[in-house]
């Protein structure tokens, strides 16, 4: 099966080419809360294991790192992050 791309040129469908099947997602900006729900400690452990491993940071860092994102500034304090 094709379609027409355009000035006659007929394009195959990629196999499983669905069009009805693409999403388009609108968020309007303006809207978006100001404030992120609380971590679990179990989420907050793994973004911690994640940096350790990843970029090699000490606890400080990441403290540093976390302490400013929205939902962990609102909700945890630095000594109780790690």
């Amino acid at each position: 099966m094709s379609f027409n791309g355009g000035k006659g040129n007929q394009i195959k469908k990629p196999l499983g080419f669905r069009p009805e099947a693409f999403c388009v997602y609108y968020q309007d900006w303006q809207q978006v809360p100001k404030t992120a729900n609380r971590p679990s400690e179990k989420y907050l452990k793994t973004i911690v294991n994640g940096l350790k491993e990843t970029y090699n940071l000490t606890k400080e860092e990441i403290v540093e790192y976390l302490i400013k994102k929205n939902g962990v500034k609102e909700y945890y304090n630095s000594s109780g992050l790690i």
